[in-house]
């Protein structure tokens, strides 16, 4: 693979399907990837969130070329920067592996995410999201998960409403299954 590559399939007008599929077929080992992985923080906007766009496609068949990045992710998800790539940083989230104590940070900063008013509502709803599927990891985020889907119910955002009525049936079909 040529440097700068994926900057110059990245840039146009459109990320045509094309482009996406020479994108995925040339990330296929973890150099390729951590290549694509630096776009992420490239000064171009467009540039940024079309590469974390193609990373999700990646991760899909390879999540574990996101390991080294693990660092890197949590911190953009801290960061009050990143506004353009933060909605899909927080869907990778559950698919990092992170200890307990960062899990729980996590939990957190997801947790406050969900609830805060003056987020956008996207992340709101991709952080709902990920806090069910951080559930499956500690089955005790079970009861903390409804908590906010509780603080939630009233919320008059029709996205965020239909993300807490699915979800709320997802988890009571946990509960039958234990």
């Amino acid at each position: 693979m040529r440097n700068n590559y994926f900057p110059h399939l990245l840039l146009g007008r459109k990320l045509r399907h094309d482009r996406q599929q020479r994108i995925n077929e040339s990330v296929e080992d973890q150099a390729s990837f951590d290549e694509l992985f630096k776009l992420i923080f490239h000064h171009e906007r467009l540039v940024a969130q079309r590469a974390m766009r193609a990373l999700t496609v990646v991760v899909k068949n390879h999540p574990e070329f996101l390991r080294p990045h693990t660092e890197q992710l949590l911190s953009i998800l801290r960061s009050p920067d990143y506004k353009e790539i933060k909605g899909t940083v927080i869907q990778l989230i559950p698919k990092l592996e992170v200890n307990p104590i960062e899990l729980e940070r996590v939990w957190h900063i997801l947790t406050y995410m969900a609830r805060n008013a003056n987020e956008q509502k996207t992340i709101r709803v991709h952080a709902i999201q990920s806090l069910y599927e951080l559930t499956h990891k500690q089955s005790t985020f079970i009861y903390e998960l409804q908590d906010t889907l509780n603080a939630l119910t009233y919320e008059l955002t029709p996205s965020i409403q239909a993300k807490v009525l699915k979800l709320r049936g997802l988890l009571d079909k946990i509960k039958i299954a234990v």
